[in-house]
Formats: C-alpha cells, sequence, structure tokens
C-alpha cells in the first residue's frame, strides 16, 4: 500500500468512527455525560477532539495529537453493556444525552434473539476464583478461548489438569448464579501462534448449545458484539475505564462495534474491551454467529480477532467443533 493510499485508507476510517459515535452532535455535547464521570487530569481534551472532526470533514486528515483526542472522546461513547438474568441491559440515555449511545443498525433485534448465544460464553477462573479471560462453548464439555488465556491460567506449561481451572456459564450483574464452577478437564488443542485454544470441561450445563461459527470471510464493516468478562486494569487509564464500564467488573458484557480492518487470519474490531475480553466470541449482530475469537488490543483505539474462517481451514481444529455454517 502506498503512503496516499493508507492516508486515504485512515481518513475514512477515522471519519467513518467520528460520524458513528457521534450521531451528528458536536464533541463537547456528545460526551456531556459521561465525562462527569472522568477524573481530572485524564486528558479529555473535545476541542481538539472537534478540531479533528472539523478536519475530517473537510477531507484532511488531523495531526497525531488531535487524533488522539478524538480517539479519547470517541471511547467515552461505546460503553458496554450488561447481562442481567440473561438478557441485555440496554439502560435509557445518560443524563443530558438526547438520543441512547450508537448502538448497531439491527440491534434491536440482535438482543431479542440473543439470549441463547450470551448464555454460551463463559468465564475462565483459576482453582482459587481468580478471573483469567473468557471462552464460549463450541461443542459437547468443549470451549473455546484465546491460546494465551491458557498459558496464563497454566502459568506458561500449556497443559491443565482437573483441579486448576474452571468455567462459569453465568457471572452476571445482579444475577445469582444458577451454575457451580465447572472443571476444565484438560487442554484439547492449543496453538500459541493462532492464539487458539479448546478446553475440555467436565459437564455441559442443561439448555446451554455450542455457538456456530462462520467458515465465511468476514465483511468490513460488519456489525459485530464482543461478548466477555472484562476486568479492571490498573495498569491503564483507571479512571477512563470507570467512566467507559463502570463497576462491576467480572461480570458478562456485550460491546457493540463493527469490523474496521481485514487481514490475513483476523480482523480489527472497535469493540469496546479489557483484559478478561481475551477469548471473547465476536458475535455477528445479523445472525448470531461467530466471526472471530478476541484475542488483543490497542488500548484506547482497535482490537484484533483471530477470524473464524481461517480456523475453518484448519482441518485439526475444524473437525472438533460442532457447528460451522456453510
Amino acid at each position: 500500500m502506498s503512503e496516499l493510499e493508507d492516508l486515504t485508507e485512515q481518513l475514512a476510517m477515522w471519519r467513518r468512527a467520528a460520524e458513528r459515535a457521534l450521531q451528528g452532535k458536536r464533541v463537547q455535547e456528545a460526551i456531556n455525560a459521561p465525562r462527569a464521570l472522568v477524573p481530572p487530569g485524564a486528558g479529555i481534551d473535545d476541542a481538539s477532539a472537534q478540531l479533528a472532526v472539523d478536519l475530517l470533514q473537510a477531507g484532511e486528515l488531523p495531526n497525531p495529537a488531535q487524533l488522539a483526542c478524538l480517539a479519547q472522546c470517541l471511547r467515552l461513547l461505546r460503553t458496554p453493556l450488561f447481562v442481567t438474568q440473561g438478557a441485555i441491559v440496554d439502560p435509557a440515555p445518560m443524563p443530558h444525552d438526547a438520543e441512547p449511545r450508537w448502538r448497531p443498525g439491527q440491534w434491536g433485534a440482535f438482543t431479542r434473539r440473543s439470549a441463547a448465544w450470551l448464555r454460551a460464553v463463559c468465564r475462565v477462573d483459576r482453582a482459587d476464583g481468580t478471573p483469567e479471560g473468557t471462552a464460549f462453548l463450541v461443542g459437547p464439555e468443549l470451549v473455546m478461548t484465546a491460546g494465551h488465556v491458557v498459558m496464563d491460567t497454566s502459568l506458561g506449561v500449556g497443559r491443565l489438569m482437573r483441579g486448576q481451572a474452571t468455567v462459569r456459564f453465568g457471572q452476571e450483574r445482579n444475577t445469582l448464579d444458577p451454575e457451580p464452577p465447572i472443571d476444565v478437564v484438560s487442554v484439547m488443542f492449543l496453538d500459541t501462534q493462532l492464539d487458539v485454544a479448546l478446553l475440555k470441561i467436565d459437564r455441559t450445563p442443561d439448555g446451554v448449545a455450542p455457538l456456530v461459527l462462520s467458515s465465511r470471510s468476514s465483511a468490513l464493516h460488519a456489525e459485530v458484539a464482543a461478548v466477555g468478562y472484562p476486568r479492571k486494569d490498573a495498569s491503564r487509564n483507571l479512571g477512563i475505564g470507570l467512566a467507559i464500564f463502570g463497576e462491576p467488573f467480572d461480570v458478562k458484557r456485550v460491546a457493540p462495534g463493527e469490523i474496521i480492518k481485514l487481514f490475513p487470519g483476523e480482523f480489527r474490531h472497535d469493540c469496546c474491551t479489557l483484559g478478561g475480553n481475551s477469548g471473547s466470541p465476536m458475535l455477528d449482530v445479523a445472525t448470531g454467529s461467530v466471526l472471530g475469537v478476541h484475542v488483543r488490543g490497542m488500548n484506547g483505539w482497535y482490537n484484533v480477532a483471530v477470524s473464524a474462517d481461517s480456523l475453518a481451514r484448519r482441518p485439526d481444529l475444524r473437525d472438533k467443533i460442532e457447528h460451522w455454517t456453510d
């Protein structure tokens, strides 16, 4: 890609992100309510962010400092939603907001159909109950997660036996968890380069069906939702993290977003995630199928998921997963 093509792509990406998040409002108006939750010194500069928006609308790429200010402001408008009693809780607009914050175009239909998909997502814990990451059911007694979740949980060994880790399929805000922890029995598949793993668990909870993985290539700007268990991360800007996510952490959340860039074997998305989201399924808002597995991110801007279609091309992995789209 030439330098001009790269700049053109960046311009289009930032302009789309700003238009989608701001919904026609000026930056100061859009972030008025969430900004009140951010402590002083957090670097929220709405004037510079607005200048960046004005430049983007004029077809000019803002300088790096202006883009950084815009990124901080846009983060405040991508609040992940809680799951309570198996349903997505979409709260009323924040004080002074004229409209709810951005949701994908098919969000209403997604929330009405999502109960079974949400139920299939679980939290991976160490034996002492410390949350480590996210996983999701892909077959009888089989869950998928990020490879580094397994490496972290096993303290670098890459293998697990009963008694070292558990999964919990509930862990929702304000909801009594009906399921006790389920033992992880073994590691059935691990590829640290691909950063994907399969865990054998002791049993599948009643009424929980495996998610369907997509074998088709993902589309740029496809609307997605990351379902997982973000945890508080003191190594990052905790004040902004609290403003975006809110307490409590380590419970099931759904973060709306879209695919912003495609690469061989993976894609970038802009769902708002934290540590603990590793292993989250990236659900297609239109169909509920899994388009990828969230594995890492760049604080404040984009995240990376391993694409499900690349997993479908691995016979040693595909044959272990129960359901694929054609």
